[in-house]
């Protein structure tokens, strides 16, 4: 087994650096491996099946918001922690990586930590479902370790793995097919590109949705990347109104809208909490009965419901 490192010194930790719309954009295909880091799943695979469904032809690919935490009433394994989603306990985190997060380290994080992860099997040849974690990916103050090549998992995935989950829909336009936010400034400027070229509602939007993970992104890389995220969004939201039916004939009905989300959050940290619930009241219009995704609706209420 090899080693895995971990930075010793108190206090080195990751800073949250996921855009707030990574899991919808589905950015997170593009990324490097993630980590085969939490075990158990099998011992949770009722909760696994509540989050994901039951098992389906091509499996699924479920993009998740991962928490970490001390379990402090495991008396034989103090160094025990429980990995939950959505507040449902689906694993543990690795015994040898676990080892590795001392108590000063812990207390630095809370003792709780959160990364971008992902639900993946469910098929119907491979029923079980498991989940793989970014430990690099935080969206939460989170402990530095590097693991190398080790317990990464197979990735890209294989063609139209988890194709029939919807969200953005941006995966199955074959116009950005190729399109790798892994290099944001080769994004923007193809974003940009398709936005001064295309009159084609669908291209636009998806455009308008790369652009804006991208400048996202680059928000302390690039000076007045938010700015333009900002300026982004509202030209996106303006051309809303024309681009929701096309959205709703090609898919069904409206997938996740991660402008509207990224905004309102982006106007609570800027301290006007009326723009941001002025962007919560137009995501829930443009939703309006068709969307997608319910938890997408339910996160804009919950938010609107707490100005």
């Amino acid at each position: 087994m090899g080693r895995v490192d971990a930075n010793p010194d108190v206090g080195d930790i990751v800073e949250p650096n996921v855009g707030e719309g990574w899991m919808i954009a589905e950015v997170w295909r593009a990324w490097p491996p993630p980590h085969n880091a939490v075990r158990g799943e099998l011992a949770h695979q009722d909760a696994l099946v509540a989050l994901a469904g039951p098992p389906r032809r091509l499996g699924y690919l479920i993009p998740v918001e991962v928490t970490f935490e001390r379990d402090l009433t495991n008396a034989r394994n103090p160094w025990s922690w429980s990995a939950s989603v959505d507040e449902t306990v689906v694993g543990v985190l690795d015994a040898e990586i676990a080892s590795l997060i001392t108590p000063d380290l812990a207390r630095a994080v809370t003792e709780k930590f959160t990364v971008a992860g992902v639900v993946r099997g469910g098929s119907t040849r491979t029923p079980t479902l498991g989940v793989h974690v970014w430990l690099g990916r935080a969206i939460t103050p989170t402990p530095r370790l590097d693991l190398g090549p080790r317990l990464e998992v197979h990735w890209p995935p294989f063609d139209h793995e988890g194709e029939e989950t919807v969200r953005t829909g941006l995966s199955s336009m074959s116009a950005w097919a190729d399109v790798d936010l892994r290099n944001p400034i080769a994004a923007i400027h193809r974003a940009r590109d398709m936005l001064s070229t295309s009159i084609d509602h669908l291209d636009r939007h998806f455009a308008f949705v790369v652009l804006e993970e991208a400048l996202y992104q680059c928000r302390d890389a690039i000076s007045g990347a938010l700015d333009d995220f900002d300026e982004t969004c509202s030209m996106h939201d303006f051309e809303m109104d024309a681009i929701r039916p096309v959205l709703v004939e090609r898919f069904g009905g409206v997938p996740v809208l991660s402008t509207y989300r990224q905004m309102a959050i982006r106007r609570v940290k800027q301290g006007d909490p009326a723009a941001a619930a002025w962007w919560c009241r137009r995501g829930l219009k443009l939703y309006g009965t068709e969307a997608l995704r319910r938890d997408a609706v339910d996160d804009l209420r919950d938010r609107l419901a707490g100005f």
